[in-house]
């Protein structure tokens, strides 16, 4: 973004601007080459959006409280709600059915997450007791049809658990040695890496002194990086090698305060959401600082990347904007 005579040129404007009549609390992209963007509210309702004429194409009211969690896998939609349930909906016909419904706490602000390894899906999700979460194994997700759980779902849950505190975070991927792995971000500001096969927590770090708010992961060839956010006014980037953490860089910025964070699919670029209404978008590699992104009036609560590096940015205000930035 710099121009000519060493100028930094102005961060750039939206792309598509979409406005809803309650906060967005979770965002995902659908699927295709042209890919719809999908929002969470704190009404309860998902919208899928037409990105032509700007307006909701479908409205679901999928829960009773706040949507927290969204993804989208094949012609499955997952949400997870603070109602106490991930539900399933299958959106091969005009009207989306419940495909299933699997429990998880209420009232949290821990989103789930979920991975494929070997043709098994693991869906992560928060629990009741503290510092645990519950991890299902599923198949026959992506076919839109009843889904399966292989099993009883596993604990995951360290040992003392109180010095944890609640789950606030969760991200899950599969690992250079195909290892699949779950990243918590808890209460207490501790980062955990667990192994999702074997139940283990591989390593732990004290990552911030306050709690985990935001946290996303990215596998290499040769390690995993994931960068943590906080109340505070800074982000901190986390090498994973032989499973065990790796203080990498960290950037501090003016205001304190992160809701949200994304790293985009390539490794390249991650993503803020803030409690200043700003996204502030960084270089994954130093986590050098690149645009400062104004445009919503309230906090930023929820970033999200698409396949073709489209960023969605979603705030309290109940304004969704896409950005084609650094593609």
């Amino acid at each position: 973004m710099n121009a000519k005579n060493g100028e930094r040129r102005p961060p750039p404007d939206p792309t598509i601007e979409l406005i809803a009549k309650s906060p967005v609390t979770s965002l995902t992209f659908g699927s295709g080459d042209t890919p719809a963007i999908i929002s969470g509210h704190q009404n309860g309702q998902v919208i899928k959006w037409d990105n032509i004429i700007l307006r909701p194409e479908k409205v679901l009211m999928a829960h009773n409280e706040s949507v927290i969690w969204l993804t989208q896998i094949g012609e499955v939609i997952i949400s997870q709600g603070r109602d106490g349930e991930v539900k399933f909906w299958s959106c091969l016909e005009t009207e989306w059915r419940t495909a299933g419904v699997i429990p998880c706490a209420p009232y949290t602000f821990c989103n789930s997450s979920i991975c494929l390894s070997n043709n098994q899906y693991f869906l992560s999700v928060p629990s009741d007791a503290c510092a645990e979460i519950k991890v299902h194994k599923l198949t026959n997700l992506s076919d839109a049809h009843e889904f399966e759980s292989l099993s009883s779902p596993h604990s995951f849950q360290p040992k003392d658990s109180k010095r944890f505190g609640m789950c606030m975070r969760t991200s899950s991927l599969v690992s250079s040695c195909l290892t699949p792995v779950l990243f918590v971000g808890y209460e207490s500001g501790v980062l955990g890496l667990w192994n999702l096969k074997t139940t283990e927590l591989l390593s732990e770090v004290k990552a911030h002194e306050d709690s985990i708010m935001g946290m996303d992961s990215w596998a290499h060839e040769k390690y995993i990086k994931c960068v943590t956010g906080s109340v505070e006014n800074q982000i901190k980037s986390w090498w994973i090698k032989e499973f065990k953490f790796e203080e990498d860089k960290k950037v501090t910025f003016p205001n304190a305060g992160i809701n949200a964070l994304a790293i985009r699919r390539d490794g390249k670029i991650v993503a803020t959401g803030g409690w200043d209404h700003m996204c502030r978008v960084f270089s994954l590699k130093k986590l050098n600082p690149l645009a400062v992104l104004s445009y919503h009036k309230d906090s930023v609560q929820c970033v999200c990347f698409a396949l073709d590096h489209t960023l969605a940015t979603g705030s309290k205000e109940g304004h969704i904007a896409l950005w084609n930035i650094y593609k």
